[in-house]
């Protein structure tokens, strides 16, 4: 064996492995990093009636929504809600699409970075 053969180019696809197996770790980073926006307030997860130009909440919650010991509210399929959740009875939306439907909290911080954002909900308990 010489010295050579220690300077063979990495196999394709090794390469592609090792760029998959970091854009999924960045992937997951930024995810955490999402999730802990979270205030756990359970606003966006109250059940919502689009009338057209303004959107009303229900006293209900989502089927996936559960109380946690510590009286937060905890999305059961929240790591799972990349894009939208659709079930017989119910609709989820990611973070990102219920701030771009206008459906969270003015209070939310994943509104924070959209300049001028004003919710359509126009009953939000504890919003002014």
């Amino acid at each position: 064996m010489n010295g050579t053969e220690l300077l063979k180019p990495e196999p394709e696809y090794k390469r592609l492995q090792r760029e998959a197996e970091m854009k999924l770790k960045r992937a997951r980073r930024v995810k955490t990093e999402e999730k802990d926006l979270c205030r756990r307030c359970s606003l966006c997860c109250l059940l919502k009636y689009d009338k057209g130009d303004f959107v009303i909440v229900s006293d209900e919650y989502c089927p996936n929504f559960e109380w946690t010991q510590a009286g937060k509210g905890n999305c059961k399929i929240y790591g799972d809600n990349v894009g939208q959740m659709v079930t017989r009875q119910h609709k989820c939306l990611s973070a990102e699409m219920a701030a771009t439907a206008r459906l969270l909290p003015n209070s939310c911080p994943y509104t924070k970075k959209i300049r001028g954002y004003k919710t359509r909900v126009i009953n939000f308990p504890g919003e002014v």
